[in-house]
Order: C-alpha cells, then structure tokens, then sequence
C-alpha cells in the first residue's frame, strides 16, 4: 500500500542511497517511483500561471494558497495520478 514517508534531506550519493535502503528494509518497500522532475516543471507551470494572473489589469488578488504548494506535494499528486491511469488501462485490458 502506498504511503507518506518522512521527506529526506540529500546528504550525499552513498548516505542518500544507505537511507533509501533502510527504508525499503523496514517498510518491504516492493517499487520505488521518483517523479520529482515531472512535478517541477508542473509547480513552475502552474505558479507562472498565477504571476501572470495576478498581472493581468482589472484581475483580482490570487489567492496565497498557491505559494504553498511544494514540489514533495505535486510529486504526490503526479504518482497518484499516473497510478490511477495504470490501474484503469488494466481494468480496460480485462
């Protein structure tokens, strides 16, 4: 079952990859998926569209809610989504 771990701090290639195993030790981890690429490029996307938003004359303030979004969060949403995808082109499939 997929689930929320603790976010690491890159430290360096061979402690990073230490700590990666020990997690996938201890939790039986059977796949891990890093998106986190993908989901920059979507913050950047989606942040940019607000700043010109907000420039446009005549346009209301934004809502701050925008600033809070992480790269940890939409990399979240990035797997969850193409998790949902997978599943239903196998249930297609079926």
């Amino acid at each position: 079952m997929a689930q929320p771990l603790d976010t690491l701090e890159r430290v360096n290639r061979n402690e990073d990859m230490r700590r990666l195993r020990e997690l996938v030790r201890e939790h039986g981890v059977k796949q891990i998926v890093v998106t986190s690429w993908e989901a920059e490029r979507l913050l950047e996307e989606v942040q940019g569209r607000f700043i010109r938003e907000e420039k446009r004359p005549g346009a209301k303030k934004a809502r701050k809610d925008h600033g809070k979004m992480t790269v940890d969060a939409v990399a979240a949403a990035v797997i969850l989504k193409e998790y949902l995808e997978k599943q239903e082109r196998a249930a297609e499939k079926a």
